[in-house]
């Protein structure tokens, strides 16, 4: 399957592009090109830039696009105008955070979706992000949103300060009563899921998957 994945050089568009290249899809991907990827065809692209996002992709048509690294309604909104009518199934990752205060913890598919306070910008960002890539009417389009995604990959602040924190014999806060219940999903899963997902026909899967 020809598969254009946006970001892909970063800590979760990374997992997806190996998760994909292992099960032998024909994976494009488009990014700054700060880190060459192997295997794959890198199209050079900020994602900010309309035109720039235009003249990479041209006349190009692919079976899937999987956007990584969608913060902003903008940033969506560029590349589905980039890429219309010539994409017939699209993923999403969005997050967790998109959904609204009062959601069930763990969250579920079908609790609202606004942002939840404590994510502030970036949960109404993601928000606005899903809305343009359902408004964009692929023939098949799907959501994914991860809680908190872990890995030896993470170029973020996130297990390892826990870590640290335990290495060097520093207390490690809990919120409330230390009931609370959080999930965590490992980079190389939120790959497998991706290609299972393509794997599958159009209606044996949702159009929302929260982990």
């Amino acid at each position: 399957m020809r598969t254009l994945v946006i970001g892909a050089s970063g800590f979760v568009g990374h997992a997806v592009v190996r998760a994909l290249v292992a099960e032998g899809h024909a994976v494009s991907v488009l990014n700054r090109g700060t880190r060459p990827l192997i295997g794959v065809e890198q199209l050079i692209a900020d994602r900010n830039d309309a035109k720039a996002v235009t003249s990479a992709l041209l006349d190009r048509e692919f079976d899937c696009v999987i956007d990584t690294n969608a913060y902003t309604g903008e940033q969506a909104r560029i590349m589905v105008t980039a890429l219309a009518g010539r994409v017939t199934r699209a993923a999403v990752i969005s997050s967790a955070a998109v959904y609204s205060d009062g959601a069930a913890t763990p969250a579920r598919e079908i609790d609202l979706a606004g942002g939840g306070s404590a994510w502030a910008e970036c949960g109404r960002g993601k928000v606005e992000v899903e809305e343009v890539y359902r408004e964009a009417r692929f023939p098949v389009c799907a959501t994914f949103r991860p809680p908190y995604i872990f890995g030896p990959n993470n170029d973020l602040d996130r297990e390892s300060w826990f870590f640290r924190r335990i290495r060097h014999g520093r207390p490690v806060l809990v919120p409330g009563s230390g009931s609370a219940v959080y999930q965590f999903l490992h980079e190389d899963d939120l790959g497998a899921a991706i290609t299972t997902w393509l794997s599958r026909t159009k209606d044996a899967l949702g159009p929302i998957f929260a982990a």
